[in-house]
């Protein structure tokens, strides 16, 4: 994975297998899943299984206000 995120120039942070911490921070009781956060801390997005990557990506580009 890291090797995905360094070429893909990803500036966000990862978080693989969080074990015990997603599931506290976040309730995650199924995998995979993926959280959109704002730098304050507040979860704008969550799901739960896969997500279509273009879906994704208007979802961010929404929440950056662009």
């Amino acid at each position: 994975m890291a090797d995905f995120v360094k070429k893909g120039k990803l500036s966000q942070r990862v978080l693989l297998n969080g074990g015990e911490v997603a599931m506290e921070l976040f309730g995650v009781r199924q995998m995979p899943a993926s959280f959109l956060i704002d730098p304050q801390g507040n979860v704008l997005e969550r799901t739960i299984g896969f997500d279509d990557p273009a879906k994704k990506e208007r979802k961010v580009v929404a929440a950056l206000g662009k």
